[in-house]
C-alpha cells in the first residue's frame, strides 16, 4: 500500500504539479530561478508549446509581487491604472528576464471571460504598452489551447486555424507592445514560440533574425537563448549540431551568466525526452545524467525523475524532485501537491 501510494504520488507531481502551481502561487516576491528558466523554454512533446508553467521563486532580494489572484481581480473589476503602474514597476525592478516570468504567470489565462476586460484596458489606455502585452499573452494561450495537445496527425484542420486565429492576434499585440516600449523582451520571447509551431504567413522573419532582435536589447538573456535553443531540436526541423553549435557561441557571455553552462546540455536532454518517449528508458536516463554534467537545472532533474519513475525507480525519482524542492525554495507553498 506504501509503495502504491509512493508511485501514485511521484506521478502526480511530475504530471501535474508546476502546472497547478502556477495558478494559485501566493508570491510576495521573485526572483527567476533555473527551474522556471527551463520550463520557461518551451514543451519537451511534439506539437504545441505544452510546458508546465509554474510560478517564480521567492526572492533573496524581495520585489514586492501581486499574487495571480490578485492581478486577476484588477483586471475583473477594470483596474487599468493600477495594472500599467504594477508592470512597469516590475519592469523597471526586475531583470528583463525576471519581467518574461511574472508577465506570463499572471497573463497566460485560458478564461473566455477574461477577453472583454483585456479589450477595454486597451481602449482605454491606446498608447500603453501594459494592456498589449497582456492582451497578446492572452491570446496565445487562447492559440495554445485552440490546437490541444494531441499530435499533429491526431489535430484537426479546425484546431490549427483557432491556433493561427489566435496567434495571429497575440502576434499584432506584441508588435504594437514593442513598438511602444522598445527595451522589453517578452514579445520577442513569444515571437518565437510563435514562429516554432505555426506558418510563416504570421511572422515572417526567420527565427535567428527574432532572437537576434531579443539579444540586442538582453545581450546575457538565458530565457531567449533557451527557447530558441528548444525550437531547432531535431522534432522542430533543426539538428542537434546547430543545437550544440548554438550552445557553445553562447558560452562568450557565461561571465555575465553562468546559466549559460546550462545550454551546453539541452541537446542531451532532448534526446532523453525523445528516447524515453520511445521506451528506451536506460539510453533515457543515461542522456539526462550527460545533462546533468554541464549544470544542475531543475529542469532536467524534474526530467530525470520522470525516467525514474517509469523505470519504477520511485526512491531515485523522489530524491530527484526533493533536489528540485531544495533549489526552488518556493514549492513550500500549499498548492504544490508535494
Amino acid at each position: 500500500m506504501k509503495k502504491t501510494i509512493l508511485i501514485l504520488g511521484i506521478n502526480i507531481v511530475l504530471a501535474c504539479g508546476a502546472g497547478l502551481y502556477m495558478w494559485k502561487h501566493p508570491a510576495v516576491a521573485i526572483k527567476l530561478n533555473n527551474f522556471w528558466s527551463g520550463f520557461l523554454s518551451g514543451d519537451s512533446k511534439p506539437g504545441p508549446d505544452l510546458n508546465v508553467q509554474p510560478a517564480p521563486a521567492a526572492a533573496t532580494d524581495p520585489v514586492a509581487v501581486m499574487s495571480t489572484s490578485d492581478i486577476r481581480t484588477l483586471l475583473k473589476s477594470k483596474k487599468f491604472e493600477k495594472l500599467n503602474a504594477i508592470l512597469e514597476g516590475y519592469k523597471k525592478t526586475l531583470s528583463k528576464d525576471d519581467f518574461i516570468v511574472i508577465s506570463r504567470v499572471y497573463f497566460e489565462i485560458d478564461d473566455p471571460r477574461l477577453e472583454d476586460a483585456f479589450n477595454g484596458w486597451a481602449d482605454r489606455f491606446p498608447t500603453d504598452y501594459q494592456p498589449y502585452l497582456a492582451r497578446g499573452i492572452y491570446y496565445f494561450k487562447k492559440g495554445l489551447e485552440s490546437r490541444g495537445g494531441r499530435w499533429a496527425s491526431e489535430t484537426s484542420a479546425a484546431q490549427f486555424a483557432g491556433m493561427e486565429r489566435y496567434y495571429a492576434m497575440a502576434n499584432k499585440d506584441f508588435e504594437k507592445a514593442l513598438n511602444l516600449k522598445k527595451d522589453i523582451t517578452v514579445p520577442c520571447y513569444y515571437f518565437i514560440r510563435i514562429k516554432r509551431s505555426s506558418s510563416d504567413d504570421i511572422i515572417t522573419e526567420g527565427m535567428p533574425q527574432i532572437l537576434a532582435k531579443g539579444l540586442a536589447i538582453d545581450p546575457s538573456s538565458f530565457i531567449l537563448r533557451s527557447v530558441y535553443l528548444l525550437s531547432i531540436t531535431p522534432r522542430w526541423g533543426g539538428s542537434y549540431e546547430e543545437m550544440d553549435t548554438f550552445a557553445r557561441d553562447s558560452q562568450k557571455y557565461a561571465p555575465a551568466n553562468p546559466k549559460m553552462a546550462a545550454l551546453m546540455g539541452y541537446a542531451f536532454y532532448d534526446a532523453g525526452d525523445m528516447k524515453m518517449i520511445n521506451g528506451d528508458y536506460t539510453a533515457a536516463l543515461s542522456l539526462l545524467n550527460k545533462a546533468l554534467t554541464y549544470y544542475e537545472l531543475p529542469m532536467f532533474l524534474y526530467k530525470r525523475a520522470e525516467i525514474y519513475t517509469k523505470m519504477g525507480k520511485n526512491a531515485e525519482a523522489l530524491k530527484d524532485l526533493n533536489r528540485v524542492h531544495d533549489l526552488d525554495p518556493s514549492e513550500t507553498d500549499p498548492d504544490f501537491p508535494h
